[in-house]
């Protein structure tokens, strides 16, 4: 069984120290207080889940436009530990691009693909894969 615990405890814990190394800007969402949620299992595990809004880059490939395709990516790792300290892993997460298509909602493009890797001399990566809505694009300027 697990318990969940009161942030002011996140203070006096260990933490990874976690950072979007390759964001633009990134901050933790405090309306109307610090979003962080804290929970302790029995075999010692601390899971913290912050509500982060991040800024990424997305290197823009304009050679197949309007049809294009955009690949963007995010790579986090500990700020403070190397690798051999920190071994971040994601967890399994079942069905992660049909929960983001609904939370990703962008006016023209769509999200076709989403994947997360792990980057043994860094951390952790997530990539996501946008489509340009055409539709959208000859809508908006005919």
């Amino acid at each position: 069984r697990s318990a969940k615990v009161s942030i002011q405890i996140l203070d006096q814990i260990w933490k990874p120290n976690t950072v979007f190394i390759n964001s633009k800007a990134a901050h933790i969402h405090k309306s109307p207080f610090k979003n962080v949620f804290l929970m302790i299992y029995p075999n010692g595990t601390v899971w913290v889940n912050y509500r982060v809004q991040v800024k990424g880059p997305c290197s823009m490939d304009f050679s197949a436009f309007p049809m294009d395709r955009q690949s963007c990516h995010l790579t986090l790792e500990s700020f403070s530990y190397n690798n051999q300290e920190v071994d971040m892993q994601w967890t399994n997460w079942t069905d992660g691009l049909s929960l983001l298509k609904k939370e990703i909602v962008l006016p023209d493009f769509v999200l076709t693909n989403y994947s997360t890797s792990i980057e043994r001399q860094v951390g952790v990566r997530e990539s996501y894969m946008f489509q340009r809505e055409s539709t959208w694009f000859y809508s908006d300027t005919y």
